[in-house]
């Protein structure tokens, strides 16, 4: 329980830096999928605890990775911004 504690803890310090966010989100939604396939579950002291709070995890972490770090985070900074370009479909003339 610690070392995933550890990894959970530093996960969500580079997700709040902004810092390898597609990877660390990943990370926190793999630990996620882990404790609610878990077969001997912890007994739930707090409503944190429970599989609706893995649930949330596991969809918030998902979701997190989906969309990216944000304009202003490290991953922008030391990758930067992209612009996508869509070009016009050519008209066809009838």
């Amino acid at each position: 329980m610690g070392l995933g504690a550890l990894a959970l803890a530093l996960s969500g310090a580079l997700l709040v830096a902004g810092c390898f966010t597609p990877i660390a989100s990943l990370a926190v939604a793999s630990y996620g999928v882990g404790m609610l396939l878990s077969w001997f579950p912890a007994p739930a002291a707090t409503l944190l605890d429970s599989k609706l709070a893995n649930g949330q995890l596991i969809v918030i972490s998902a979701a997190v990775a989906f969309l990216g770090p944000g304009a202003f985070s490290f991953d922008s900074y030391l990758f930067g911004r992209r612009e996508i370009v869509i070009p016009a479909a050519p008209r066809k003339k009838i």
